[in-house]
């Protein structure tokens, strides 16, 4: 479980992606590929209910939030092997600032638009 308590909203996303690469950040990578993974059960489980039109904001929001998760999956999985897995310490891990920055800026564009 994350040790995150913010909302599942776009606006946090983009919180905790910033902070996420502040020098003494509480939010590993592995707590935010975790929140990111409950963001998006809960925003497809309100699409699926038709209980509200996703704004495009929170579309946008919801297509990161999957990114991250199954990049984090993906890396993890690429970069160590199967004992090291089993002894890895997840908030150690990391992922490429290029990706956090990139998700930042996917981020911030569609919330100019």
């Amino acid at each position: 479980m994350h040790n995150i308590n913010f909302s599942y909203e776009p606006e946090n996303l983009l919180k905790l992606l910033m902070d996420s690469q502040t020098e003494n950040s509480k939010v590993t990578h592995y707590d935010l590929a975790d929140w990111c993974e409950g963001y998006s059960r809960y925003w497809h489980k309100i699409d699926e209910k038709r209980e509200v039109l996703l704004t495009p904001q929170q579309k946008s929001s919801l297509k990161v939030a999957e990114s991250i998760d199954c990049q984090w999956e993906l890396y993890v999985t690429s970069s160590y092997s199967l004992k090291e897995l089993r002894e890895l310490d997840f908030h150690t891990v990391s992922m490429p600032t290029k990706w956090i920055n990139d998700w930042i800026i996917q981020l911030t564009n569609n919330k100019n638009e």
